[in-house]
């Protein structure tokens, strides 16, 4: 699987769990275009309005095409369509980056990534589990 390689410029709600987060990337034409979605997209940092911005963020993508330019350049078109959904905040999904922006991410990776992303989501409901616990006097 790849990833696109982005920047975490700000937390835009912190008040839902999990949080969103925007992120910037540039195209080859030196577009800026902003995504924004849930933290664990992007980051596996617990990231809220309290965190330091800018900082790096990866988003899963799959390329389409890579070619080089007249410049020699390593040129990729992807999108951020696959495998989650997510397109910019103008509506887009397809764009052409250099190669340098996308990053290989191994089985292992992946499967670490969706464990965390997953004990993130789940997180709140260990309070919940704990309280109970503690009511019904179930600990062992």
């Amino acid at each position: 699987m790849k990833q696109l390689d982005l920047k975490i410029v700000r937390c835009v709600d912190d008040e839902h769990f999990p949080g969103w987060l925007e992120c910037e990337f540039v195209d080859i034409e030196g577009r800026s275009h902003s995504v924004i979605d849930k933290v664990p997209m992007f980051s596996l940092d617990p990231l809220d309005k309290n965190s330091c911005y800018p900082q790096p963020g990866l988003l899963y993508c799959e390329i389409l095409k890579t070619w080089r330019d007249p410049l020699r350049r390593e040129l990729v078109r992807i999108t951020i369509d696959r495998p989650y959904h997510v397109e910019s905040t103008e509506g887009l999904s397809e764009f052409v980056v250099l190669a340098t922006q996308i990053s290989e991410v191994s089985a292992q990776k992946q499967n670490n990534r969706r464990h965390r992303a997953l004990n993130c989501f789940l997180e709140p409901f260990d309070n919940i589990r704990s309280s109970v616990t503690e009511t019904l006097d179930l600990e062992t």
